[in-house]
């Protein structure tokens, strides 16, 4: 199966929903970021809700019980994530010139709280893996 577990999902969906619904609460009371789009800021939730499973996907299940292969993947991971995010604020904030401020703004603030939830479902999901050893392996 291609997803996470689906208790995963459901946390990040919660996650963004809310994320979605303070960014339409701050809209409102911030009049720079009034100028947004409700759809602009639904594509930027739906981009790193998106992006956010897909890695969380390759990191929990690329590395085996190897602990340097998943810190190569964290790595090469957060890397190819960080290009992907600056490669699209690069073309938004092209296409939409007179809202670059509000959309770089808008897209700092969403991309720190998409690392908070993405390192806590990191911990998480290792922290439940996480086992006593076998006597086999301590024998070793």
């Amino acid at each position: 199966m291609f997803f996470p577990s689906g208790r995963y999902l459901a946390h990040a969906l919660i996650f963004y929903s809310v994320w979605f619904f303070l960014m339409l609460l701050v809209r409102s009371a911030w009049p720079v970021l009034g100028s947004l789009s409700l759809a602009a800021l639904f594509f930027l939730v739906l981009f790193f809700f998106i992006l956010t499973v897909v890695f969380h996907y390759f990191l929990t299940t690329g590395h085996g019980n190897r602990p340097q292969q998943f810190v190569r993947n964290f790595m090469a991971g957060t890397a190819a994530r960080m290009i992907i995010h600056l490669g699209m604020l690069v073309i938004l904030t092209l296409l939409n010139r007179d809202l670059a401020i509000p959309l770089i703004l808008c897209y700092a603030a969403t991309y720190l709280y998409s690392m908070v939830f993405e390192v806590y479902g990191l911990m998480r999901f290792f922290r439940g893996k996480r086992q006593s050893p076998s006597p086999k392996d301590r024998a070793e």
